[in-house]
């Protein structure tokens, strides 16, 4: 028999229902660099939007599950809002993929510590 007494923690999104897109679209790397490297301004032409939860203390693959749901319920509302012109994409491979691909990548991350990012 069970423990009445020990309570099960839900995850933090337990609470939410699960958004309709369960696989959103994907940028990879190379193609955001490219809209930084091209001109294209964060918060006029494109949003990016960090889901970490405290700089460094990312076990991988952690943010992969949070980044995903997120990016599932804000295109799940572009959806509902009948918006054609709005992408919600994940960052393939993510942060670490990105701190991990070279000088111009690291380049555009501020307080960037190579000790820390590297391991």
């Amino acid at each position: 028999m069970a423990n009445p007494s020990a309570t099960t923690e839900l995850p933090w999104h337990a609470v939410y229902p699960s958004p309709r897109n369960s696989n959103p679209a994907s940028i990879s790397r190379t193609e955001l660099l490219h809209l930084f490297r091209t001109g294209k301004q964060p918060g006029t032409d494109f949003v990016l939007v960090d889901l970490r939860w405290t700089d460094y203390e990312l076990p991988p693959g952690s943010s992969r599950g949070r980044g995903t749901r997120a990016a599932g319920w804000f295109d799940d509302y572009i959806q509902d809002q009948k918006n054609t012109t709005m992408k919600s994409v994940i960052l393939l491979d993510g942060i670490k993929g990105w701190s991990r691909a070279g000088d111009e990548y690291v380049q555009l991350m501020d307080e960037y510590q190579e000790d820390v990012w590297q391991k």
